[in-house]
């Protein structure tokens, strides 16, 4: 009598746990889906807006005249150069407050301009140009940690019929791209991160996750256990198994991957865990 009272009871618990993790999960993807083409959009507008702001910069003719013969400008020709230079910048009113260092370099890798509240590095710059002629890359975004805190940067050639002139370096604030998306899987005790086209880190909103040499910036094993769809994916990350999703970031080559700790959806069944254990437990005191 109790195996034929608890059997029924362990089946319907099985297939209720099942569909209740089913559809905690496609609940999961649905809002993940929704939020991470919101921020992915965001993200690419605004990185978009300092594309635009490089752009016109080299092709004003006077100023990418007066870059190519830097050297050989009187003092009251580059005190115009500047002038025009800040001009363009802070027309930008919105986002001259989030540009960390603007720098612009001759072909010879002499600095024609600066401007910036936080300086980066000059070797840095330089270590950040060569990087990019070695990838032969026309526009990228890089993170660099600094001492005053992380920068997202850009390297971009001056470039006309593949004629180089020279360089326009320019860093914002890693707060700035990490505030669009920090509470992103925050509610699922997860989240997001930001790499770049060769897996690199740009940014992350949590490492609490993870294990500490993850944090330590080290490599992180990630094992993908299975395919869901082209974009999402059950992985393994450190021995934790999770749902791990990507969305990719136009105008600066990233990836958003949201990463969403699978004990999260075992955890929300857990007042279906209870009420069967109860239930089972006032069966078994019945009988």
């Amino acid at each position: 009598f109790l195996t034929i009272s608890i059997v029924p009871i362990i089946l319907i618990f099985l297939v209720v746990n099942t569909t209740s993790i089913h559809l905690i999960k496609e609940n999961i993807l649905a809002n993940d889906k929704i939020s991470s083409k919101l921020i992915t959009q965001a993200i690419s507008g605004y990185i978009s807006k300092f594309d635009s702001i490089t752009n016109e910069i080299i092709w004003n003719t006077s100023l990418f005249n007066d870059i190519q013969r830097y050297e050989t400008l009187t003092n009251q020709e580059k005190d115009i150069f500047n002038k025009e230079l800040s001009k363009i910048l802070r027309s930008r009113t919105t986002y001259i407050s989030d540009i960390a260092d603007f720098t612009i370099f001759n072909k010879e890798l002499d600095v024609v301009y600066n401007e910036g509240v936080s300086y980066i590095n000059h070797e840095v710059k330089l270590d950040k140009i060569a990087t990019r002629l070695k990838n032969n890359k026309i526009l990228s975004w890089t993170s660099i940690k600094n001492y005053d805190g992380n920068h997202i940067a850009i390297t971009k050639p001056i470039k006309i019929d593949n004629h180089t002139y020279g360089y326009i370096f320019l860093a914002i604030k890693e707060k700035v791209i990490l505030d669009m998306y920090r509470d992103y899987n925050a509610s699922f005790d997860g989240c997001g991160l930001i790499v770049d086209d060769k897996k690199n880190i740009i940014s992350i909103n949590n490492l609490n996750i993870f294990e500490d040499k993850y944090k330590n910036e080290e490599s992180t094993k990630i094992d993908i256990l299975r395919e869901i769809d082209k974009f999402t994916y059950i992985a393994r990350i450190e021995n934790r198994k999770v749902i791990l999703t990507t969305k990719y970031i136009s105008n600066a080559s990233w990836t958003l991957i949201g990463i969403i700790p699978y004990d999260y959806i075992y955890s929300s069944c857990m007042d279906i865990y209870l009420i069967y254990a109860l239930y089972i437990q006032r069966i078994t005191y019945i009988i």
